[in-house]
């Protein structure tokens, strides 16, 4: 199962989540990587960005974007959000 644990800034990187249960996902996270923005906003504990993704699917955004840093190395990450379509009268 997926978590995260909040980690201060260090060096280049901000501070953010910790994440752990992430590789096989299939959305290019690995564990060990730091969650550091979820659609545009800090991610400071995994309650907001469970809020952040919440808020995002009731408004059906079609993707939510990231920030995350492997080691050092910042990097961007896009996730298509799929919803259900409605039927076809008829």
């Amino acid at each position: 199962m997926p978590s995260a644990v909040f980690v201060k800034a260090n060096g280049q990187r901000p501070a953010g989540l910790l994440l752990s249960g992430v590789s096989a996902l299939g959305v290019g996270l690995q564990d060990g990587d730091v969650l550091t923005e979820a659609a545009g906003q800090k991610a400071s504990s995994a309650a907001v960005v469970v809020g952040i993704v919440l808020a995002a699917r009731s408004r059906q955004v079609s993707e939510i974007s990231g920030r995350f840093y492997r080691g050092s190395v910042p990097f961007s990450v896009t996730v298509e959000q799929p919803y259900p379509t409605a039927p076809v009268p008829g």
